[in-house]
């Protein structure tokens, strides 16, 4: 069997012959762009080593191409939160024709999230991407690049979704609930419903608004994310002030951070009245005149109610028959029987008066009512008159005699006063204690010293009375006695008889009411001279 060889011109060239003789094009193929014309030498050699050799002509005719992506089939990767409007791929692609081309996308699934830009030949995500790599995770995105007259063979670009932390959703909110005015306790008022794809724990935050409000309000996290909103205790609304506040509602899953507003009406609801001042301390002065105005404020709020539709009431009880109460444009308080001090009052006692709206809505005021002490009664000796003795030439200090005067102001202090001052007596000006400030000489003061005493209360204006106070003056053998004369001159006869009277003499002691009539055979003797 011969054998068949070839040479081309220009050199090799794009074909090959097989041992039968047949020429066929091979790789990488006629290109009439960059050569239109070859010549192919064909060499035949038989088996006994004759050969011979022919030329082939080969013309190259233009025949045209759709374009080649050149850098497709490919796979990328994308996160599901990536930003709308990005660029994820740029399609490359040559035409052996250099024809002008475009490339056209097809997205498997097609749910919009990709577009190619036909200019640039740039695919893109689209502005507000739904992608979810919870729901799909890979696309499929076939490119066909065109010329005039051609497509070229479809590639593929394979996108992956990868999955990203997603933020939480609060999927029920706004909303709007309405709160009574009067609501008191820790009542649930919403339960938001939050959510987070990924499975994180939520933390939840309340701003509200007004401020005023925001401790009015607070959230209790529940399982399964939600979010309980409640009112606090005794949140103090007041329709006739706030009638709606707004709660702001963040749940963060530490990265991210979703919001909902809560719109909470306030309902206006019956109040009752309110004393402004609901416990008075009420100071009057004991005696009072019956029908003296006690000076209370009877001032009350009511925000429901005119304040002529009010009804006020005194509640009956041990001391409320001292007062009369009547009212009408206003309440009024008088002194209904004279209250004395001495009696025992309770300090204080008290008067409870209510108020009370047309739909039965009442508030309690209490008064306290002090009852204050006068200066109405003089302090008052226990004697009108105190009889007391004392030894002449008593020390100094020694007590005579206490006085004591009684006052039935029992808040009073009593003082004590000899009046006017006593030369020989003092007294101590609390206890009421009577001392002697010197020696007595009954001689010199005779047998009684008379002196008035003074009690003074502290009362204003003070009050005072007095006793008298007589005191004997006791004597005490304090002088020696002596004769009235230094010496007698005396006669008698020579014969006397034995005890026949001579004469008498006498002394004198200044120890009052001591007088002695002395003889010779007395304990005094004489002084006798014979001349």
């Amino acid at each position: 069997m011969p054998t068949f060889m070839i040479s081309t011109t220009p050199s090799n060239g794009p074909f090959a012959v097989d041992i039968s003789g047949n020429i066929r094009v091979v790789t990488p193929g006629l290109n009439y762009l960059d050569r239109s014309f070859w010549t192919v030498t064909i060499y035949i050699t038989d088996p006994d080593g004759l050969s011979d050799t022919g030329d082939l002509h080969v013309w190259v005719t233009d025949v045209n191409t759709g374009p080649d992506i050149t850098n497709l089939d490919d796979t990328i990767q994308i996160g599901e939160m990536s930003s709308g409007g990005s660029a994820i791929f740029v399609v490359q692609a040559v035409d052996d024709d250099e024809d002008d081309y475009f490339c056209v996308m097809f997205s498997d699934p097609n749910d919009g999230n990709f577009y190619m830009n036909t200019t640039t030949n740039t695919i893109y995500v689209i502005d507000s991407p739904t992608l979810d790599f919870e729901t799909l995770d890979e696309y499929i995105l076939t490119v066909t690049c065109h010329d005039t007259m051609y497509a070229g063979i479809p590639h593929k670009l394979t996108v992956q979704i990868t999955d990203e932390n997603e933020p939480p959703e609060i999927t029920d909110l706004p909303a709007t609930v309405t709160v009574p005015e009067d609501a008191i306790n820790s009542a649930e008022i919403y339960v938001a419903d939050g959510y987070d794809i990924d499975g994180d724990d939520l933390r939840y935050s309340i701003t509200v608004s007004p401020a005023s409000g925001q401790g009015k309000f607070y959230i209790s996290n529940t399982t399964n994310n939600d979010c309980r909103i409640k009112i606090s205790n005794n949140p103090s609304f007041d329709f006739e002030t706030i009638d709606q506040y707004i709660i702001v509602l963040e749940a963060t899953d530490g990265e991210f951070t979703a919001t909902g507003t809560l719109n909470v009406d306030i309902t206006n609801t019956d109040e009752p009245p309110r004393f402004v001042e609901d416990n008075q301390d009420i100071l009057i002065d004991e005696e009072q005149i019956i029908g003296t105005v006690v000076p209370i404020n009877w001032a009350v709020i009511d925000v429901d109610d005119a304040l002529t539709d009010l009804n006020f009431f005194m509640i009956g009880d041990t001391y409320s028959p001292y007062f009369s109460f009547t009212w009408g444009s206003t309440p009024e308080l008088r002194v209904a029987q004279i209250m004395d001090y001495e009696a025992v009052f309770p300090q204080p006692f008290s008067i409870t008066f209510t108020v009370t709206d047309p739909s039965d809505g009442k508030d309690y005021l209490n008064v306290n009512i002090y009852l204050q002490n006068i200066n109405d009664n003089a302090p008052v000796f226990t004697q009108s008159v105190y009889i007391t003795s004392v030894l002449e030439m008593e020390l100094y200090g020694t007590l005579v005699l206490q006085v004591v005067a009684i006052d039935d102001d029992v808040a009073d202090l009593i003082t004590y006063t000899i009046q006017p001052a006593s030369l020989y007596f003092d007294i101590d000006t609390l206890t009421g204690d009577i001392t002697v400030t010197q020696s007595i000489d009954l001689e010199t003061v005779g047998g009684m010293i008379t002196f008035t005493v003074v009690a003074t209360d502290n009362g204003s204006p003070s009050q005072q009375t007095t006793a008298t106070v007589d005191v004997t003056v006791l004597n005490v053998d304090d002088n020696i006695p002596f004769f009235d004369k230094p010496y007698w001159n005396w006669e008698i006869r020579f014969d006397a008889d034995v005890d026949s009277f001579v004469n008498s003499v006498s002394a004198v002691d200044d120890d009052i009411s001591r007088f002695f009539n002395v003889s010779g055979t007395g304990n005094v003797f004489p002084i006798i001279k014979i001349e």
